[in-house]
């Protein structure tokens, strides 16, 4: 659902419900005939995700298209073979993002729009039970982008280059935990000469 705050600000929410019962093997990533032997148990699979998203976009400010979300997940699995080999595991997620996009120069022979944005998210592994092939994890992730999609007036040509860096750290019980980050970088080229054509690389 979404509500018009103003003619500029939208608050919308967004929950989503998902409930799955199956029947399937305990190791289903094995191949046959290993398949064959292993147990089957009864799945149960219960997911909850919620959303809070508000936009900002002042029709007379070009440099201004925000976006803000938070959102939350919550995914409840339950496996049981028998009344002795029984597990359950719950992840959740917490996570907020923001994102604007700033039109600039646009009558210009080179028209910019800028998307930048950040995004942040803990997530958590909580194991109960017998079965314990999941441990007690948590993660931690953050990233940053920028991209300019650059239009030119004159000639049919949109260039397009962005870089972006992520940030992700690990850690469970009883190991080392693991961090990592990089930097990503992408380019592109848009050629449309005519209405039924376009070249994209």
């Amino acid at each position: 659902g979404t509500a018009s705050l103003s003619d500029s600000q939208s608050l919308t929410t967004a929950l989503r419900y998902y409930n799955n019962q199956a029947l399937e093997p305990r190791m289903a990533h094995l191949s046959a005939p290993d398949l064959l032997k292993s147990p089957m148990l009864n799945r149960l699979t219960i997911q909850r995700d919620a959303a809070l998203t508000y936009r900002l976009q002042p029709k007379q400010l070009d440099g201004i298209d925000l976006i803000a979300q938070l959102y939350y997940s919550e995914i409840n699995i339950n496996d049981e073979a028998n009344a002795k080999d029984y597990g359950d595991r719950k992840q959740i997620t917490r996570g907020v993002r923001l994102e604007n996009r700033s039109e600039l120069f646009t009558y210009s022979p080179a028209a910019h729009v800028f998307t930048y944005g950040v995004e942040a998210y803990h997530q958590k592994q909580i194991p109960k039970g017998l079965i314990r092939g999941f441990p007690p994890a948590e993660i931690n992730f953050a990233s940053g982008w920028l991209q300019d999609e650059i239009t030119l007036r004159e000639l049919p040509v949109t260039l397009l280059a962005g870089s972006r860096f992520d940030s992700y750290k690990n850690s469970r019980i009883g190991f080392a935990d693991k961090e990592a980050k990089n930097w990503s970088t992408r380019g592109a080229i848009t050629i449309d000469p005519t209405d039924w054509l376009m070249l994209f690389g």
